[in-house]
């Protein structure tokens, strides 16, 4: 299954500050906006989060918190704030990629993706 038709939302950080953020049709839905197609798409790089009410900066959301630190931060649950003043609990882990010896050669450290989900509906596991 490609990233961008996954039931979960994928955001892919494409620099080396996470300004620049790629997102399948699942992340776009869960951020409140309308998606069409099946493409990866450009999201703002600041993603409307907050966490017990309190608005999450930039440096400690999961995905540039990652590419900073060069470690994995799993489980991070949040809410995504929407236009209209709703939200929606989420749930994010984001890694960042390297090769088996932490080689930026073929895996550039930034390019850290991000897996969301809806935490009030849990992704369902597909039997084969």
């Amino acid at each position: 299954m490609a990233p961008r038709t996954l039931p979960v939302g994928i955001f892919i950080a494409e620099d080396g500050n996470g300004a620049e953020i790629r997102a399948n049709r699942r992340a776009v839905e869960l951020m409140g906006q309308h998606s069409t197609g099946d493409k990866l798409i450009s999201v703002p790089a600041i993603l409307p989060l907050t966490l017990n009410g309190v608005k999450v900066n930039a440096e400690d959301q999961p995905l540039r918190k990652a590419i900073r630190t060069g470690k994995p931060i799993p489980g991070y649950e949040a809410q995504i704030l929407h236009e209209n003043d709703s939200g929606i609990d989420v749930m994010m882990s984001a890694n960042p990629l390297f090769d088996e010896n932490r080689n930026a050669a073929r895996f550039p450290p930034w390019k850290a993706p991000a897996c969301l989900w809806d935490a009030g509906r849990p992704p369902t596991r597909r039997r084969p």
